[in-house]
């Protein structure tokens, strides 16, 4: 398949020249570290990457593709210092992408001064260390070119396109199967009221089909039904302070994560995370994590083991399939909400958490997410096959929370 901006791009291509395909030489190695030193000397110490078939030391057209990624505010900058030193610039995309063509020792260099924000030099790095890793694609790539010898340039490049969209599409699949999820569990789907051994068999059958396709998990639990009951016996029994019925909150969290990881077994790390500051270096592919201290939700947890752990998007499983403009228990006329802005989610929820406050989202873990650009994603925990959507990067039924 090819985009409708490849299809244009091929059809400006002649389809009168004809392409040349030969076997690498190792020379061109020592030829790309003498380009590299005279583009350093003009640039300075920029980064200069060799790129295309050359790199990958296999069959193709013999030159050189030489990239120099810059910042999009140099590029105008360090154009006019390639053109001075080179000489006429080939085509230009105004702060995106200008190229040069040199020889040395009779091999041919095109240079690229690129934009590293752009499309086409992001799927670039994503297609050649895709193809670095995977012996058999590298392989047919080489017989691809081969195969194609001696065509059009435009004949030439349709079938490489179109195998180029179809290892990006592939290197997405792998990416997707083998990230590290942060979830954050709420204990309305674990102990609602009783102990939801049905939802947590399901859930933990998910879970474990993930790991085993590569899928990393931090999953850290709320407190639910358990805490309510402490809760409100407590209160029966005398006046509490947040502070201590934090601590009964936290205390339920930690019984459920103990009981979630038993439940995991030799796949879940040994020890439950309390404290999200602490990063666990472990071979298992899940870690279970609980509430941590006082004025600190779950929600509040996993956005900072999100940090913590490097990863940047949060899972918010909950009971309800988005969230919405105004509590929906109270106001008829309240709208779901698909997609929302920090700044937009943050007046909703306020600025304030108290325990077992009734808010889609802790404001406090809302306030610290914005700050970090985290994306937080709330879904429906009960409807798994969308929750696994999710997973999968499909289409699913939720709100998402980010910067736009």
């Amino acid at each position: 398949m090819l985009t409708k901006e490849q299809k244009k791009w091929i059809e400006h291509l002649s389809d009168v020249d004809k392409i040349k395909i030969v076997p690498y030489n190792p020379k061109v190695k020592i030829v790309f570290g003498k380009i590299k030193k005279d583009i350093q000397q003009v640039l300075g110490k920029v980064k200069v990457v060799h790129r295309g078939s050359t790199s990958l030391k296999i069959a193709g057209q013999g030159e050189i593709d030489l990239y120099i990624p810059i910042v999009d505010n140099k590029f105008n900058k360090y154009l006019k210092k390639l053109i001075k030193h080179f000489g006429k610039v080939g085509t230009v995309y105004p702060l995106e992408r200008a190229r040069f063509v040199k020889y040395i020792d009779g091999i041919k260099i095109e240079i690229f001064l690129i934009n590293n924000k752009s499309k086409g030099w992001k799927e670039g790095l994503i297609f050649e260390d895709y193809l670095k890793n995977n012996s058999e694609e590298l392989k047919k790539y080489e017989i691809l070119k081969i195969k194609h010898d001696g065509l059009s340039t435009r004949k030439y490049y349709k079938p490489k396109i179109v195998f180029l969209n179809k290892i990006l599409a592939m290197a997405k699949k792998e990416k997707q199967t083998k990230k590290t999820y942060v979830i954050s569990l709420g204990g309305s789907l674990i102990v609602p009221d009783q102990v939801d051994y049905k939802f947590i068999k399901k859930f933990r059958e998910l879970i474990i089909k993930k790991v085993k396709a590569g899928s990393k998990f931090i999953i850290v639990c709320g407190g639910g039904g358990l805490n309510r009951k402490y809760n409100e016996a407590g209160k029966k029994v005398r006046k509490l302070n947040n502070e201590e019925l934090d601590w009964i909150g936290i205390y339920a969290t930690r019984y459920n994560a103990q009981f979630v990881k038993i439940l995991f077994g030799g796949l879940a790390h040994n020890e439950i995370i309390t404290d999200p500051h602490k990063k666990i270096i472990t071979k298992k592919s899940i870690i279970i994590g609980s509430g941590y201290k006082p004025g600190w939700s779950t929600d509040y947890d996993a956005v900072y083991l999100a940090k913590t752990y490097g990863v940047k998007s949060v899972a918010n499983l909950s009971n309800i399939d988005y969230a919405y403009d105004k509590d929906p228990k109270k106001y008829k006329n309240a709208v779901p909400i698909k997609n929302i802005s920090w700044k937009d989610f943050r007046k909703i929820v306020g600025n304030k958490w108290e325990p077992r406050m009734n808010k889609p989202f802790d404001p406090i873990a809302s306030r610290e997410a914005e700050k970090l650009g985290l994306e937080v994603v709330i879904l429906n925990g009960k409807k798994l096959k969308n929750f696994e959507d999710y997973l999968n990067g499909g289409k699913f039924v939720g709100t998402v929370i980010k910067q736009f």
